[in-house]
């Protein structure tokens, strides 16, 4: 990335899928090229890389710690929204919500700079969409899918109470009715944060 950033010269910034793995975002897939918008000249691709022309206000750049010149992540998020396919679009805003890093307000404001570009209506829906209490790629898609089949009112990490009392998170609360998303990075992670087994963590999750 580095490489083509130098390449293309001093206003070439990574953007969009490339800017997102930068700035550490979930992504439902690893971008196949290298992406970056310049402010001038043509789209075009060549040799693994997708240059993109559009503005790039001071307030949209950024380099990172290693010296990367990048799009900002707020700016990083609505590019997605504007061009990636709906979910994972919403993959990528949820992931930047929940890591506290920027606000929907903030990601209100970037779409409002690039109102009437291309895609930016698809954006709105995106930002509307978004949820920064889904903790996973999982449970994002799992919203997405819970919406399309009808449900309303999708409540994510809801809180309910057994009959002993004692409180619960849960993933998704439709009503009384509760869904749960779980990988095996779950069982997996717990079980070496600590001195549990996979077995033990297994149990313990279904108490």
């Amino acid at each position: 990335m580095a490489a083509a950033l130098l390449a293309l010269g001093q206003g070439a910034h990574a953007s969009h899928g490339s800017a997102a793995v930068l700035h550490q975002l979930s992504l439902l897939r690893v971008p196949e090229v290298i992406q970056v918008s310049v402010p001038t000249g043509p789209t075009r691709r060549r040799a693994g890389v997708h240059v993109r022309v559009a503005g790039l206000p001071a307030g949209h750049r950024m380099r990172t710690p290693d010296g990367l010149a990048c799009t900002t992540l707020g700016r990083t998020v609505v590019d997605l929204a504007r061009t990636a396919p709906f979910k994972d679009a919403v993959v990528a805003a949820d992931s930047a919500l929940h890591s506290g890093r920027v606000t929907v307000p903030e990601l209100s404001g970037h779409l409002e700079e690039q109102w009437g570009w291309p895609g930016s209506r698809r954006a709105q829906r995106v930002l509307t969409f978004a949820e920064s209490r889904t903790e996973s790629p999982g449970e994002s898609l799992t919203r997405v899918l819970l919406t399309e089949l009808g449900y309303a009112v999708v409540e994510p990490q809801a809180v309910v109470r057994g009959l002993s009392g004692r409180a619960y998170r849960v993933d998704f609360l439709l009503g009384r009715v509760v869904v749960e998303f779980d990988g095996k990075v779950k069982y997996a992670d717990e079980s070496m944060r600590g001195t549990r087994t996979p077995t033990e963590v297994v149990l313990a999750e279904k108490r």
